[in-house]
């Protein structure tokens, strides 16, 4: 199943269902989820798994998420740490729905980009660049670039994920967003990044959290999983 065809579920989908939550589980799930690890996803999603667009979100997160962001007018995108950008596209291509779409871009130390670069094929405004974010060079440049919503998902430390942050918030951001907010899975470098950021940005955005579970998961090891966390500039309002 290629970018387009995963896309299938969500092209069809009616204007009026896309802030239907179940409906957007639904479209999230059969785009395709990443399966590189199974145990971190419920039985009910298991066929979703290794195909499409291998997304690393729950859709019990990831459709609350992309409802409420609807309800902005987002027209440029920067995602820091793609991978092979699963999540960026179906962000994208969802929220195009209601905006029109300038610039999306990826930024990875990997050197490859599968889901982006098809997703170029029948939409040129994305783009992906292997970079790490936390050199000066792109330091630079987020300081000259603006982008109306920038996702940080790239190096999974307090220092990382901070740097990342006050220079998505140095370019103008409105929207900023953090990753792997309350993943037990890994260290607990990035739930105490986010709290940081919480704490140092709290007089400039205030921060919504997209944290629900699914049941089957309860009591494993890695429960709670993955997390989003949205800062909004407080100068804004939905």
């Amino acid at each position: 199943m290629n970018v387009w065809e995963a896309l299938k579920s969500l092209r069809d989908l009616p204007d009026a269902k896309l802030r239907d939550r179940d409906e957007m589980r639904r479209v999230i799930a059969e785009s395709g989820l990443n399966g590189e690890f199974a145990g971190d996803w419920p039985p009910e999603l298991h066929k979703y798994l290794g195909v499409g667009m291998n997304i690393w979100q729950y859709p019990v997160q990831f459709a609350d998420y992309l409802i409420f962001l609807s309800h902005f007018k987002i027209e440029s995108y920067l995602e820091i740490g793609v991978r092979d950008g699963g999540t960026m596209v179906l962000t994208v291509e969802y929220l195009s729905r209601f905006n029109t779409f300038k610039e999306a871009i990826g930024v990875d130390i990997a050197l490859n980009f599968p889901t982006v670069d098809e997703a170029r094929r029948f939409n040129p405004v994305y783009s992906a660049v292997w970079c790490s974010s936390q050199t000066d060079k792109f330091k630079k440049f987020m300081e000259c670039y603006h982008f109306d919503m920038v996702m940080v998902d790239g190096e999974h430390s307090v220092v990382g994920m901070n740097n990342d942050f006050d220079n998505a918030k140095a370019g103008g951001a409105k929207l900023i967003t953090c990753h792997d907010i309350c993943n037990a899975g890994m260290t607990d470098e990035c739930v105490k990044g986010w709290g940081e950021i919480k704490r140092r940005h709290n007089r400039d955005f205030y921060f919504v959290e997209f944290v629900g579970q699914y049941k089957a998961m309860e009591g494993r090891p890695n429960c709670p999983n993955l997390g989003i966390g949205l800062a909004v500039r407080s100068d804004l309002y939905v």
